[in-house]
């Protein structure tokens, strides 16, 4: 049995994922949080499980028995939450409580992090961790296990006869007094696997790891800006980094690396001694890594920095570019031009690197013109260079704790009052996918233009689809894809936007497909 259970719950979006075996082929992200979490308590000589439930269908009762089966005599159970995984978070504890109410849950995360006693006043959890979790987590089952006293353990906030509690803060963690991490409390087998979107249908032997925590950027969309630890970007010297690469490469024999940095380049002589040091470990990987725009420059990313990192193995750039209008890049604080991400898919093309670019649309103040540019840059980026990947345009999801949520609440956005109502979809519409539901699009009184956000929701990423990934496969497959792919593009070159009906009709059709496959 477990000292201490660690749990990640589903997304709200995965409710189509009905058994273990729908899952099988599927890429899984490594819970980068419950592995440190669990390395620092495996290191102090706890028994740790962590069950990442994303590994089974949200209705499969697999990974219910497990909980069960561990939580004897456990110390705590300790669920990671974003605020669309409150839905399935709320389901695990009320599970583990109908089956002992006094085991304490403890609950972590972004959400709790910027609701602490909205959640800890749940039936239903116990503790909330307020932050980075690593010392506070440990020093609450110290003191579960030995009697102590809760209230000074920082960044801990509880419940006890006297009401909601609430401690000081905890310091930022430097990432080097880290312990290592505990890799074998995973199932590591089920994470290996991932498509290599510079070579689609290939799959390499890839895991992800975190060099670095924060970000000191300002962008109004993102939590970063009000964390606890706000605009503070802490890294790993190079030495660990490259250590935890080449126990990874002779353990489980990866090809390939995902550093999950939100902003991994942030430190370009930090990168410059990584790169030096996979040369000299003879480590030869590939890996992909965040990088922003405006970083290809003659005084930053320069010509001769781009051909050392491609050398080294840098094959994909993940970019967010979130619009190709001025207006709403300067309204998002984002800090890039528009003329930053074409010159950052020329730079990308020259020194043959795959660049990777998230879009966003549906934020407060963007007009229909400023999403027409959007699909205008989208064009160009692809005629520049042909092998970048785009990602969306995807519905901008108003989140909580960033400064342009505050704004949406005051242009008529009805936030949630409970922790049970952000689990509600009708309540708190960004726990599901919003592109096709008119609906619940109707709960964003900003977008005046519905129609043209649901046909570039649902035409752009079909339409400039990379050509390699759409006829990669078997025959059945590239015949439910292309026909809707050359529809989308024609739409898209007629500038017709009305509401995609036959987009209906075809994942209808879709899904019975699947349906009676699955029979």
């Amino acid at each position: 049995m477990a000292d201490v259970i660690l749990i990640q719950p589903h997304l709200i979006e995965c409710h189509n994922l009905s058994s273990p075996s729908s899952q099988d082929n599927q890429p899984a992200t490594v819970p980068m949080g419950l592995l440190y979490l669990g390395s620092m308590l495996h290191a102090e000589g706890y028994k740790v499980k962590i069950i990442d439930t994303k590994l089974y269908g949200i209705y499969d009762s697999a990974y219910l028995k497990e909980i069960e089966l561990e939580m004897k005599d456990a110390i705590c159970v300790g669920i990671s939450v974003m605020s669309v995984g409150i839905y399935h978070g709320l389901r695990i504890s009320d599970l583990i409580k109908s089956r002992d109410p006094y085991v304490p849950i403890v609950w972590g995360g972004v959400h709790p992090t910027l609701f602490p006693k909205e959640t800890c006043n749940d039936s239903s959890v116990n503790y909330v961790v307020i932050g980075e979790g690593e010392l506070a987590l440990l020093e609450l089952v110290r003191t579960l296990e030995r009697g102590g006293d809760p209230s000074i353990i920082k960044g801990l906030a509880y419940k006890d006869k006297n009401g909601y509690k609430e401690n000081p803060p905890g310091e930022p963690i430097d990432m080097n007094t880290l312990p290592f991490p505990a890799w074998h409390l995973l199932n590591v087998q089920r994470y290996l696997r991932q498509e290599d979107p510079a070579r689609p249908g290939r799959y390499v032997r890839s895991l992800q790891i975190h060099t670095s925590r924060g970000c000191p950027y300002r962008c109004s969309f993102c939590i970063n800006t009000v964390s606890p630890y706000k605009g503070r970007w802490r890294g790993k010297r190079a030495e660990k980094v490259l250590d935890e690469i080449e126990f990874l490469v002779e353990k489980y024999k990866v090809e390939h690396i995902w550093f999950r940095d939100e902003l991994f380049f942030a430190n370009k002589a930090r990168m410059e001694r990584i790169c030096d040091g996979l040369k000299e470990r003879r480590l030869d990987i590939e890996w992909w890594a965040n990088v922003r725009a405006d970083y290809f420059n003659s005084r930053y990313l320069t010509g001769n920095f781009l051909k050392k990192v491609r050398e080294c193995g840098f094959t994909c750039a993940s970019m967010g570019a979130e619009s190709g209008s001025t207006t709403v890049l300067d309204f998002l604080k984002k800090d890039i031009t528009v003329q930053d991400i074409l010159n950052s898919a020329k730079e990308c093309r020259k020194h043959d690197i795959i660049p990777t670019y998230s879009f966003m649309i549906g934020v407060p103040s963007e007009t229909g013109g400023d999403m027409l540019k959007t699909l205008s840059l989208i064009r160009q980026i692809k005629k520049i260079c042909p092998k970048a990947n785009i990602l969306g345009p995807q519905l901008y999801r108003p989140y909580p704790g960033s400064e342009l949520y505050d704004l949406c609440k005051k242009l008529g956005f009805k936030e949630p009052r409970s922790l049970r109502e952000w689990a509600d979809e009708n309540l708190y519409p960004p726990v599901k996918l919003l592109a096709l539901d008119r609906h619940a699009l109707s709960r964003y009184p900003w977008i005046k233009d519905p129609e043209l956000v649901t046909a570039l929701c649902v035409y752009t990423p079909s339409a400039f689809q990379s050509p390699r990934r759409l006829l990669h496969g078997n025959l059945r497959d590239v015949m439910k894809s292309l026909p809707f792919s050359l529809l989308a593009r024609f739409k898209l070159r007629l500038g017709v936007y009305s509401f995609p009906y036959e987009w209906k009709l075809y994942d209808g059709l879709r899904r019975c497909v699947k349906s009676a496959e699955d029979i």
